[in-house]
């Protein structure tokens, strides 16, 4: 059976002797002390003190020398970062910085005294006033196009909200048949009277809407005075012509839908 020596601590022995070697000088204090002829302080074998590796700095002083590859090229490119920052970089970041710096539509026409006045006059005026402007647009938007227009030139002149959903596969082309059935039969026989729907959810006015401006019609939702329920009055700008494009809007966005899932395929 082995034995294991336990390493012990030497010692190390303090004398005067040693005290005279190291050129001490005693003071008063000391002299009661002087009387201890030897001191034992342990000393330990196994003390071993770690110096702390510093990081070498990266700045503009250190060369080529000095610097690791991977370490120049880190200097190198954040030297080159630093070329590209501006002064107003660096300030610090708010809540402003991720709003979009663009100028409204309306706060445009407030900037301008000329179509500020107009849009003064044009809220001064009645709601037949109004109507009958709007309607003047329409037609002026219309009249851009070679009429009859082509199905493409009349899908274009829907809003570009709403042609996103028709665009859609789920949207319900039955009820958009019977809507555009009804607004085409209205105008063909009486183009210069107003249509009034009936009773329509929310997203079947939005579809009615849609129709109408794939005919060059005006549409607009008012409450009705009677049921307090959301009409549509549709009118057509045009007054005493209604051009019809050649495809209704129900088979152009069948034909659509085809194509799509054909090239999916």
């Amino acid at each position: 059976m082995g034995v294991i020596k336990k390493n012990v601590p030497k010692l190390g022995v303090f004398t005067s002797d040693s005290e005279e070697s190291l050129h001490i000088v005693q003071s008063s204090e000391d002299e009661d002390v002087s009387s201890i002829s030897d001191i034992i302080v342990p000393v330990s074998s196994n003390s071993r003190v770690r110096r702390r590796v510093l990081p070498i700095p990266v700045s503009a002083s250190c060369g080529r020398k000095n610097l690791g590859k991977k370490r120049f090229r880190r200097y190198e490119n954040g030297h080159h970062l630093e070329t590209l920052i501006e002064d107003e970089e660096l300030r610090p970041v708010t809540i402003y910085d991720f709003i979009p710096n663009k100028c409204a539509g309306f706060s445009t026409v407030l900037e301008s005294g000329e179509a500020k006045e107009k849009w003064e006059n044009f809220l001064a005026s009645s709601e037949d006033k109004q109507e009958q402007i709007i309607g003047q647009r329409t037609a002026a938007k219309c009249a851009q196009y070679a009429l009859p227009l082509t199905p493409d030139e009349a899908f274009k002149n829907i809003k570009t909200g709403l042609r996103n959903i028709l665009k859609k596969s789920q949207i319900p082309l039955g009820m958009i048949e019977y809507l555009e059935n009804k607004l085409v039969e209205f105008f063909t026989n009486t183009p210069t009277d107003i249509f009034i729907s009936e009773h329509l959810s929310s997203f079947e006015r939005l579809l009615l809407h849609g129709v109408a401006q794939y005919y060059c019609l005006r549409s607009l939702s008012f409450n009705s005075d009677h049921d307090n329920v959301r009409l549509v009055r549709v009118s057509n700008p045009l007054k005493d012509k209604f051009h019809q494009p050649s495809m209704l809007l129900v088979q152009f966005l069948a034909e659509r839908k085809n194509r799509s899932l054909s090239h999916d395929l």
